[in-house]
């Protein structure tokens, strides 16, 4: 477990270098530039996030960006993959956990930064969800499809509304052409 760690981890180095080369080629102005960002992003007040803290925003944002059941799913999966496999499970977090760290100590959040840890959040909630519909299938095999359906409305309802609410706004005729 421990040689795959590093094994994934080394192709996590090369993959990041192949598709950034300029970050191995000019490091000293890739990271002038990473911190010329933070500084500009942190320049000036971003109206709302005066009390907000980096942990406290992003926690937040799943809510509204995964929806509460999914990130309620995801912590459920998390803690059944760490009672199977820990190996996995470290795998699959390293990266939304550095992520979440390095975003949650600078001085602006938005919760688009946090998306590229989705992907891992929504396999923890498939995870939860899918051992769930096994204990159904197990105890009353007629209600596994009903458990299916009803984990899907579940999970989907609140990004579904989210989007319609969305494209309603956007549908509308912009107020600078009126």
């Amino acid at each position: 477990a421990a040689l795959a760690a590093v094994v994934a981890g080394a192709g996590a180095v090369v993959a990041f270098l192949v598709f950034n080369p300029f970050f191995l080629l000019d490091l000293r102005t890739a990271l002038h530039q990473l911190r010329g960002q933070a500084e500009l992003a942190g320049s000036q007040d971003k109206f709302g996030q005066e009390q907000d803290t980096g942990v406290l925003y992003y926690v937040e944002s799943l809510t509204w960006g995964l929806g509460w059941v999914a990130a309620l799913a995801a912590a459920a999966g998390l803690v059944l993959l760490a009672r199977r496999d820990r190996a996995r499970l470290a795998l699959l977090l390293v990266f939304p956990v550095a992520l979440f760290i390095y975003l949650s100590f600078q001085s602006r959040f938005f919760g688009r930064w946090l998306l590229p840890a989705y992907p891992a959040l929504a396999l923890l909630a498939g995870y939860a969800t899918v051992r769930a519909i096994e204990l159904v299938r197990v105890r009353a095999r007629r209600l596994e499809w009903p458990a299916v359906a009803a984990a899907a409305v579940l999970l989907l309802w609140q990004p579904i509304a989210a989007d319609a609410r969305s494209m309603a706004v956007l549908g509308k005729r912009d107020t600078r052409e009126m």
